[in-house]
């Protein structure tokens, strides 16, 4: 398979701290984001969470990817504030230029800095020459409606001193509509001076493998495709999928609650040391993929953490936030697997019993299965409706 290393994308709301450490429990990947931070004037570094971004913290000799912080601006100056502190831990910053978000849009942040090439450039000059060389990575979508000035924004880039771009191979008015262009990011790597990271359309192993040698960008990231199936780093890399069982599958998702209800807790107590130790924990204990003794083991230990004993999934108690995130995953996840899976009545359910009671038949069942993206399936990601 290709040298190309491979991240997680970043996705707002989806890909938090937690999130981001299930997802290397389930399925190694090199380097990933944060969700965007979005700073504006008076925003002062100690504003930041501390489970913003333990990897370059408390955890940078425990984590097994790169991460790197993502921070959204209206301003320069707004950005390179928070900048500054961030590059005290880490060799890098990202600026988002990718958001489609309406309200985003219309504030000056996000996809918005693609509207006036000029600006662009002097938006990304401006912070490259507070900051220094070589700190800073892009990233941005091919234009606003259309992709026709993509060759005068990634040429405004030439003389700057980035780090990388990162090019999500869609406009803003496409949203996660349609299919990536790969050429308009293929001319980007041609183009630039510096690496570019590539984004849009890896839902599967088999995609990768056929396409993957006519990607000029040095690296990509799986963003969708990761939320269809998860363990799909895993599988890129050893160019096949995963056989998984009902019940990996079930404690896997155990550890994904047990986690964001931990979260949860850590903030609602004021005690956010807690999940960061709970959360070193899980890391030292390393990748589960699809082995489900090792994701019932680790529920079982970071339940007895969590809660002092070994909480049955059939009795223990969640915070709506995080079954909130549970029934949010599960649903991205379940267009990847079975069809029988698809029309569980679980997205209804307010509690772990009723969620893990109906998981659970599934998981008495003896045969194994592979995840794998379906088409028909797509309008979940698109920020629309289901079709008729």
């Amino acid at each position: 398979m290709s040298e190309i290393s491979i991240g997680l994308a970043p996705m707002h709301g989806v890909t938090t701290f937690p999130a981001r450490i299930w997802f290397s429990l389930a399925s190694p990947f090199d380097f990933c984001s944060t969700p965007f931070l979005r700073v504006t004037r008076g925003f002062p570094a100690k504003r930041i969470s501390p489970l913003f971004i333990p990897e370059i913290f408390e955890l940078k000799s425990l984590t097994p990817y790169r991460a790197t912080p993502q921070i959204m601006a209206s301003s320069p100056q707004d950005f390179v504030d928070i900048a500054k502190y961030f590059l005290q831990y880490t060799e890098e910053v990202e600026l988002n230029c990718g958001c489609p978000s309406p309200t985003v849009f219309g504030n000056g942040a996000g996809s918005s800095l693609l509207a006036e090439t000029e600006k662009f450039r002097r938006f990304v000059e401006a912070i490259v020459g507070e900051i220094g060389p070589e700190k800073l990575s892009v990233k941005m979508r091919t234009g606003v409606e259309d992709p026709s000035r993509f060759s005068q924004l990634t040429s405004s880039l030439k003389d700057i001193a980035c780090k990388r771009v990162v090019v999500h191979g869609r406009t803003r008015k496409d949203g996660y509509t349609g299919l990536a262009d790969w050429n308009l990011i293929n001319f980007a790597s041609d183009e630039l001076p510096f690496p570019v990271r590539g984004s849009g359309d890896i839902n599967s192993w088999q995609q990768f493998a056929s396409q993957h040698q006519g990607w000029k960008c040095e690296s990509v990231i799986v963003g969708r495709g990761a939320l269809r199936n998860p363990w799909i780093f895993s599988e890129i890399k050893a160019s096949k999928s995963l056989d998984l069982s009902h019940q990996t599958l079930y404690w896997s998702l155990a550890v994904w609650l047990l986690l964001h209800d931990s979260v949860t807790r850590a903030v609602d107590t004021g005690c956010p040391e807690a999940f960061i130790d709970m959360a070193a924990e899980a890391m030292e204990a390393g990748c589960c993929g699809a082995d489900v003794e090792k994701w019932q083991t680790l529920y079982e230990k970071l339940s007895v953490r969590a809660n002092g004993i070994c909480q049955s999934l059939l009795t223990v108690e969640a915070s709506p936030q995080a079954m909130g995130h549970l029934k949010m995953f599960w649903n991205y996840l379940r267009s990847g697997l079975p069809q029988e899976y698809f029309m569980l009545p679980v997205l209804r359910a307010r509690t772990p019993a009723v969620f893990f009671g109906v998981l659970g038949e599934k998981a008495k069942v003896s045969t194994s299965f592979s995840v794998r993206h379906q088409s028909q399936h797509d309008w979940i990601y698109a920020g629309r409706g289901r079709p008729n």
